[in-house]
């Protein structure tokens, strides 16, 4: 409706806007959407072609009456809003230039540009926004094109609305750290500026201007003076007029624009927020230890060293001497792991402390394998790398961080690990389940493979390889791997994907496979192999091949294991009694039989072949499970008649 205010009276006018609502699964969202697929699992396809090829048939649909430019969803979204999905930073510049092609063209047949979505989005809110809903450890320059910024000037001058930035939401991502990075918007809108109509705050910022500025802080109300700190990142000046005046209390967090800064490598404004935070958290020293940068670790390492101090002196001060004794205080160096159980026995006293000692965590397990920061760490008291919480944890066992860094590569956690190492952290120290640390570090190793399996490879995995990460591997990082991965370590695990009980090697393998499973892929076994592959590279390459032999018979065993299909037994990950295993066990007796027949029957085949059991496994273990497999499972019609004369009804062809 419309409303207007004439001669002291109101006049309201009705008005219909009508709109062409369909479903999620219509034919035009349908196709869009199985473009985001299709990037998602052919990430190396010609995206190119195939947009040219997708808006060809849109057009068609327009034309043939199958779908209407008109076409929107129930929560506001038009087709552009649904294009905003494709356009991430994936694209290549030529395909950037054939999507700008696309764009115009929808734009020319009159697809809606000022609709909003469900979260008051217009289709060039949705475009920014879906840009930066990145990696949240994206760090350094956003990378944005000039292609880019003219996709987003097309939308921009053909009447696409812009929301003001300080009444957007707050556009977080999932764990709420993301904030909306202003970095776009900013470069949009005084690159333009006649097409875009400022709020005060918008204009203080983008003009660099403190006066006013100054005026926007004078102002009684302030809607969301959070965002006018986001706003103020990479201007210094700025944010120093909006932290020393009094709307500082009234900023609910300091901690997501300190993410951003250290995210930009702002090393300035780092420290000025960092100035007005009483609190240091492990979410600032991760996000330092991403910047990577000195200024920002210095900062933060020595505020953290501070809390942890004043953590022991308020022990030493409350706590029995008996409890001091136990907890082996007083210490020089610094309290890691041990910092949570002292919190709990100040808790059982009733002894209160200040915010910033509420928080225990092992620092080492937030630098995200940052060797710089972790250097700084130890040089600030934190030397003792054999503290074990209450479960027996040491920081190498509490190495994997809750969100893993960005290149997900196994080579970091080796480096880190053996790092650790060398400043006395004890691979063979026992947590309270019995397990070494490093079985642990095995799990870390094998998860990170998997995860940088998907990540570079989500549709082959057989293209993926560590080779050229372990090319890289120092030395002493060598030298780790090769206990990894020849340990003999076991426990009392029965399960027949190793002999004797599950090792080291076994539980890197394990990660690897439940991981890659969970992550939707198909390159277990072969994933297996490339490792395996690669592994052998690197222990020719240094003069360890005489335990090559062994390592392929220890993989060769687990992967023949996977590929049949056996339920795993392992301790470590299924927690079942005694019972429990013998049931599967004797429900499996049947494959179980059969692995030990093949693995017979692969001895034998090196044998007759002549060659290795390592090359048996690169060359023909693959083509040799199918066979078996194959044969396996052949039933002979006799055997079928036998079946069914006994009453059993088979749901497939005979």
């Amino acid at each position: 409706m419309t409303i207007e205010q004439k001669a002291g009276a109101l006049l309201i006018g009705p008005s219909l806007h009508m709109r062409r609502v369909v479903a999620a699964d219509s034919p035009a969202f349908e196709l869009l959407q199985q473009v985001v697929r299709r990037k998602w699992e052919f990430p190396r396809a010609n995206m190119a072609i195939y947009l040219e090829d997708t808006k060809r048939t849109l057009f068609q649909m327009f034309d043939n009456g199958q779908a209407s430019p008109k076409d929107m969803l129930r929560d506001g979204s038009t087709l552009l809003h649904q294009f905003a999905d494709i356009l991430d930073e994936t694209l290549d510049p030529p395909t950037l230039v054939v999507a700008r092609g696309f764009i115009k063209a929808l734009i020319d047949a009159e697809v809606p540009l000022q609709e909003r979505d469900v979260l008051n989005s217009t289709p060039l809110d949705r475009f920014i926004v879906r840009w930066l809903m990145r990696d949240m450890w994206q760090c350094g320059d956003l990378g944005l094109s000039e292609d880019l910024f003219q996709i987003y000037f097309d939308l921009l001058s053909s009447g696409s609305l812009l929301n003001p930035a300080e009444i957007l939401q707050d556009m977080c991502w999932r764990s709420g750290m993301c904030f909306y990075d202003f970095s776009i918007m900013r470069h949009l809108v005084v690159r333009n500026m006649d097409e875009y109509i400022l709020s005060d705050v918008e204009l203080a910022v983008s003009t660099r201007s403190e006066k006013d500025l100054l005026e926007y802080i004078a102002c009684p109300h302030h809607p969301n003076i959070d965002m006018a700190i986001l706003m103020c990142l990479g201007w210094p000046r700025g944010m120093s007029l909006i932290l020393n005046s009094p709307l500082r209390l009234h900023v609910k967090s300091m901690l997501n624009p300190f993410i951003q800064a250290c995210k930009a490598g702002d090393a300035e404004c780092a420290r000025l927020l960092l100035e007005a935070t009483e609190v240091i958290t492990r979410v600032h020293l991760v996000f330092a230890a991403v910047s990577d940068h000195p200024d920002i670790l210095d900062v933060v390492v020595s505020r953290i060293a501070y809390q942890r101090r004043e953590l022991q002196n308020l022990a030493l001060r409350q706590l029995s001497s008996h409890q001091i004794h136990q907890f082996g205080l007083p210490t020089e160096d610094l309290l890691d792991v041990h910092a949570f159980q002292v919190q709990e026995a100040l808790k059982d006293q009733f002894v209160a402390w200040t915010p910033e000692l509420a928080e225990a965590y092992s620092v080492y397990g937030c630098t995200s394998y940052s060797r710089n920061a972790a250097n700084r760490l130890f040089e600030a008291g934190f030397r003792n790398l054999n503290q074990s919480d209450e479960l027996g944890h040491t920081p190498l066992v509490l190495l994997r961080p809750a969100v893993p860094p960005p290149r997900h590569s196994f080579v970091d956690i080796l480096h880190f690990a053996q790092w650790m190492v060398s400043h006395g952290a004890n691979l063979d120290q026992k947590a309270l389940a019995g397990y070494p640390a490093i079985y642990y570090l095995a799990d870390d190793i094998g998860e990170y493979m998997s995860l940088q399996c998907a990540m570079e490879n989500r549709a082959l995995a057989t293209y993926w390889s560590p080779l050229n990460d372990m090319r890289h591997l120092e030395q002493t990082c060598v030298d780790l791997l090769h206990k990894i991965l020849l340990d003999d370590t076991q426990d009392s695990c029965s399960c027949a994907c190793s002999l004797g009980g599950c090792r080291p090697l076994t539980r890197m393998l394990r990660h690897f496979s439940s991981s890659t499973v969970n992550n939707g892929g198909p390159w277990t076994l072969p994933g297996i192999l490339e490792v395996f592959r690669c592994c052998q590279a690197v222990l020719l390459r240094e003069s360890l091949s005489d335990s090559i032999p062994t390592l392929a018979e220890r993989v060769l065993r687990y992967a023949t294991f996977e590929r049949i299909g056996i339920k795993h037994t392992c301790h470590e990950y299924e927690r079942l009694d005694q019972d429990e295993v013998e049931e599967i066990q004797d429900e499996e007796r049947h494959n179980l039989a059969l692995l030990e027949d093949l693995m017979e029957e692969f001895n034998r085949k090196c044998q007759e072949l002549g060659i290795g059991i390592d090359e048996f496994l690169n060359e023909y273990w693959m083509d040799s499970m199918d066979q078996a497999m194959s044969a396996d499972r052949e039933i002979d019609s006799e055997a079928i008649q036998r079946i069914q004369e006994l009453g059993v009804v088979l749901s497939g062809p005979a």
